[in-house]
């Protein structure tokens, strides 16, 4: 397994394994990085599969350079193509994670609008995706302390139970969504999708899912809703579900190329 940086604004921090056929990205959520549980399983499968497999930290996240209050949900995206352009190639499944589910659907429509000779993006899997997250934010944080800190500093922290340091929200950040918020209406995905999510998700309501499927045009859709799951659906029972939704993306994906 290589663990490399690569250039971009700052210095990004990429996991990265080679293997044969199918290439497994991996876009982690919000203050979360390429190091956990999750991923480490989906890494361990992917070896055990032959397969390719890479994650990597957003900027101001885990081993990647510069400051979280820094960045932007354009910068994030942009990231995710630098990383496709160093490391992917040929047939590839993308499974975001939280925020990363928002950012790999942004990127996935914007990619079906491109020419790309190297890899297709033939699979689509999201986990308890955080869908419009940055506009969900400004709605529950309006008339609150926290907003008021907003104003104030240019950001606010919030605990969380998931890392020992709070949660660091810009203004920057909060606006930079604006640009990539879903539209409402028909999303036109044509390739495999499967989402996962957890009933007892007290961070993104299992209700974002619901709209979120009614809004896919895919021929091939599927729901798991996983009905004691948190949101991080890390626990060994929820890994193995994910691994067999997996499975089955690798086998529907044989029949679709970009």
């Amino acid at each position: 397994m290589d663990t490399n940086t690569i250039d971009t604004n700052t210095k990004l921090y990429v996991r990265h394994q080679e293997g044969k056929d199918i290439h497994l990205i991996w876009l982690p959520g919000f203050m979360s990085t390429c190091h956990s549980i999750k991923v480490d399983s989906i890494f361990e499968f992917a070896n055990q599969n032959n397969y390719s497999c890479t994650s990597f930290d957003y900027s101001g996240h885990g081993k990647s350079l510069n400051h979280v209050k820094e960045c932007t949900i354009s910068l994030w995206i942009d990231e995710i193509q630098s990383v496709f352009q160093h490391y992917v190639k040929g047939k590839t499944i993308l499974i975001g994670s939280s925020m990363g589910g928002w950012l790999g659907l942004n990127y996935l429509l914007n990619h079906q609008k491109m020419k790309q000779d190297s890899y297709s993006i033939d699979g689509l899997i999201l986990i308890a995706p955080a869908v419009n997250m940055t506009k969900t934010i400004k709605e529950k944080i309006k008339n609150t302390n926290y907003e008021e800190e907003l104003q104030l500093k240019g950001y606010f922290e919030r605990p969380s139970e998931y890392i020992s340091e709070p949660f660091i929200i810009s203004k920057t950040l909060l606006d930079s969504g604006d640009q990539w918020l879903l539209p409402e209406g028909e999303l036109g995905i044509d390739i495999p999708v499967h989402i996962l999510h957890g009933y007892k998700d007290i961070d993104v309501p299992i209700t974002t899912s619901h709209k979120l499927a009614a809004q896919l045009t895919s021929a091939e859709l599927t729901t798991s809703y996983i009905y004691d799951g948190d949101h991080r659906l890390s626990r060994p029972q929820d890994i193995a579900i994910l691994h067999r939704v997996i499975d089955n993306m690798v086998n529907q994906s044989q029949k679709y190329q970009n």
